[in-house]
This record gives C-alpha cells, structure tokens and sequence, in this order.
C-alpha cells in the first residue's frame, strides 16, 4: 500500500520553503515582469540572429548581477581578452575601438575591479559532461553559456552521427538539469532562424532544439525590426526589442529599448518615441 501526503499537507510544505533567489539583470522592465529577475536553479535562454546584439545583452546583464553576485561568463567562441575589453568599453561608456586606443580611465578600472566578474574560455571544445562537472565546481552563482551550438556534441557531422554526438534534445535536458541540481542561474544563448519579412520571431524559430524553450523558465529574443533595412533612417535602426515569449515569473510581453552603437549597451525607449517609430516599421512585401 503506498501512502501519499494529502495535497494540503504538501502545498503547505513547499509554500514554506524559500523562494529562489531573483537575480535583477538591470533591465527595469524586464525585472519587473519576471517579478525580480530570473531565479537560481533555472534555465534563461536568449536567442537572436548574428549581429543582433544577444551576446551583447549577456555581457550586460553579467556586469549588472556581478555587482553583488559572482558571475562565470564562459565564452565558447570569442576570446577572454575580446570579452574583457567589450564589457570594460560598456563600463566606459564608449567603444572598444576608442578603449583600445585612450586606455581605460581610473574610474572605469575601478568599477571593473569591484565586479565579481570572471571570464573563461576552455583551451579545447567541451562536452556536456565537461560543462556539468564546471557547474558543480564554480563558487560563481551565475552561469552564461555563450553559446550552446558551440557545446561538442551539438551538432552531428555530415553522418547524422558524428564523434561523440549526442544532439540538442538531450543537451536541452542535461542543461536545464544541471542548473537545477546546482542551483546556479544559467544563462543560455541561442542561434534563431530568420523570420520572414515582416514578422517577428517566435520560440520555435531557435535552431536546432525546441526543447531547449520547453525546458526554460525564461526565454526572449534580442530583435531588430528595422536592422538591415533601408530608408529607416539612423534612429528607427537602434531600436531594439526583447521579445519575452515565454516567462514562468509572469506575463509575456515586448520590450523596447534604443541600442547604442558604440557600446552595444540597451536603454530604455519613452512611450512617445515608441509611438513616433510605429509609422516606420518594415512592411510585407506585397503578394505577386
């Protein structure tokens, strides 16, 4: 005879666990519809097509929480020293073009020293089982994976199969797993498949795997709209937004922001500049 905890019995025990911790990502809108910030133990994804900005926004939600919290950003395709001199020219407020040639400025190194920031990238590809063993290891209590695609094991060679092949839908669960057991938040970004014209993306145009959405408490999409194409002008082409297309913490939404140039950091758009881009929007082009 198996005996069960009456459902009263249970939702007053886990009512009185705590809470995961919410880690707040500096960007006051989406804190505010995610209730604080995504949690500990769970699984963010941001998606986004190339140059769109998704690393960029990683890094600066990496400065943000290690302000108060230790941050691993693991970078599997751009070097330590690219990284540390992208978030060092967002500190500073410039590029990293005009970083490299005035230097950084007492202040700036400053600030940088005071993050609990660390950068890696691992000398030869890691498998899933390497990343797992690295989440329990690391005292950082964020994770970000920049990016997934780059995980061994991954993608399959021309066979199907591939040396050491496991593939996205078994990766997606280790994954989400892994940030459970350890507790740790984990940031995970994503190639997307570009939409047609026209239309936004959406959660199944992230390549590869669609479990690895299924399996996040957060999901959003860095777009945008006006990116690439002409007679917008320069201001319509900074508009940014973060597509939040699935939120276990509350409602899904759109969020706008300007994107700046220079530093690649995301700032908030006012109603009424919003409302003066809406007349700009890229149109479908008309059916022959």
């Amino acid at each position: 005879m198996i005996l069960r905890q009456s459902n009263a019995s249970r939702v007053d025990d886990v009512l009185r666990k705590p809470a995961p911790k919410a880690f707040r990502t500096g960007l006051t809108a989406l804190d505010a519809i995610t209730s604080g910030g995504p949690r500990a133990g769970h699984l963010f994804v941001i998606g986004g097509l190339t140059g769109q900005g998704k690393s960029s926004l990683a890094k600066q939600i990496a400065l943000d929480v290690s302000v108060d919290e230790p941050v691993l950003y693991l970078t599997l395709e751009e070097p330590v020293d690219e990284v540390l001199v992208s978030v060092t020219a967002k500190l500073a407020k410039c590029s990293p073009e005009t970083l490299r040639r005035a230097g950084v400025d007492p202040i700036t190194l400053a600030d940088l020293n005071a993050r609990k920031l660390h950068i890696h990238k691992p000398r030869a590809p890691i498998t899933i089982t390497d990343f797992e063993t690295l989440m329990r290891r690391t005292q950082c209590s964020v994770v970000v994976l920049d990016h997934v695609r780059e995980l061994r094991g991954w993608i399959a060679d021309g066979s199907g199969k591939g040396t050491g092949h496991v593939g996205p839908t078994t990766i997606s669960q280790a994954l989400s797993d892994v940030a459970e057991r350890t507790g740790k938040l984990l940031i995970v970004l994503q190639q997307i498949h570009a939409p047609k014209l026209g239309q936004r993306p959406q959660l199944y145009d992230l390549m590869d795997s669609k479990m690895l959405a299924q399996r996040a408490y957060l999901a959003a999409i860095v777009w945008r709209p006006f990116f690439g194409h002409d007679g917008n002008g320069a201001k319509s082409d900074t508009v940014t937004e973060l597509l939040v297309l699935k939120n276990r913490y509350g409602k899904c939404g759109m969020l706008h922001y300007r994107w700046v140039g220079e530093t690649g950091l995301l700032h908030p758009f006012t109603a009424d500049e919003i409302a003066a881009l809406e007349c700009c929007k890229p149109k479908k082009s008309a059916a022959k």
